[in-house]
């Protein structure tokens, strides 16, 4: 995944960009969800949040709940 990808969410069929490279939650945040190994997301801009950028995590498309429709190049 990277800057310009287009997702898709299966739950409303939104189409969102991500807006920023693959970050990890800090570490205490990963303990906490009991994440030892890190845990990753992305910022998403999708057009239902007014196109504000979300949090969304990488176990989003790992679960298939959102999936990669467009690789930006």
């Amino acid at each position: 995944m990277k800057v310009g990808d287009l997702v898709r969410d299966f739950g409303d069929g939104d189409i969102g960009i991500i807006v920023s490279e693959v970050r990890s939650y800090p570490a205490e945040v990963n303990q906490k969800r009991a994440y030892p190994n890190g845990h990753k997301y992305v910022m998403v801009s999708w057009p239902s949040n007014d196109h504000k950028p979300v949090q969304m995590d990488l176990l989003a498309v790992k679960n298939g709940w959102v999936e990669i429709i467009n690789e930006s190049r």
